[in-house]
């Protein structure tokens, strides 16, 4: 994952991917506990951005996810984080 942008409920999502299955993997907002605060699921291969909108109550670190797993047994198969702050919605 190249990184990622936030606004008021939202952030802004980008980098590149090669050798997931089916080109297919989640973007996911967790909050400080780790809470899942917004997700998208993304089907694309080679250089890609989405925007990502999420709920929060208060001013918080998050962490920005690109997430893929097996087709096999579901396992983690490729993991990408970035830390960034999350305004309230």
């Amino acid at each position: 994952m190249g990184g990622g942008t936030t606004t008021k409920g939202s952030v802004y999502a980008f980098g590149s991917e090669h050798g997931v299955f089916e080109n297919t993997f989640r973007v996911v907002v967790r909050g400080a506990s780790g809470t899942v605060l917004g997700r998208r699921t993304i089907v694309h291969g080679g250089s890609w951005s989405t925007t990502v909108r999420y709920s929060a109550s208060r001013r918080q670190t998050g962490t920005l996810e690109a997430v893929a797993f097996s087709p096999k047994d579901g396992s983690l198969a490729c993991l990408a984080q970035v830390r960034v702050t999350l305004a309230p919605s």
